[in-house]
């Protein structure tokens, strides 16, 4: 599965403080799908052999990935937020 992540990270991050459903649902959707090409990534290069794996760095270390989680980390927070206040 062939994933655009600058349009994830982008996206991720337009939904940070958005409030209406359409938007959260579209947000969730995202960050399930990085999720999911993330884990396989992990268990790909986990299942490399050693020396392919010091030709390739981590998919935990790769800074478009971190950027991401960051992103997501941040979405989240903001989300928490949001449903505080409307409580």
């Amino acid at each position: 599965m062939d994933l655009n992540k600058d349009n994830v990270l982008k996206s991720i991050k337009s939904f940070i403080g958005a409030d209406n459903e359409l938007a959260i649902k579209e947000a969730e959707h995202q960050i399930k799908i990085f999720d999911v090409v993330f884990q396989k990534e992990l268990l790909e290069h986990s299942e490399k052999d050693e020396t392919k794996k010091d030709e390739t760095l981590r998919p935990d270390k790769l800074e478009e990935n971190i950027l991401i989680l960051e992103a997501i980390d941040n979405y989240k927070k903001e989300k928490t937020k949001i449903k505080g206040k409307k409580s």
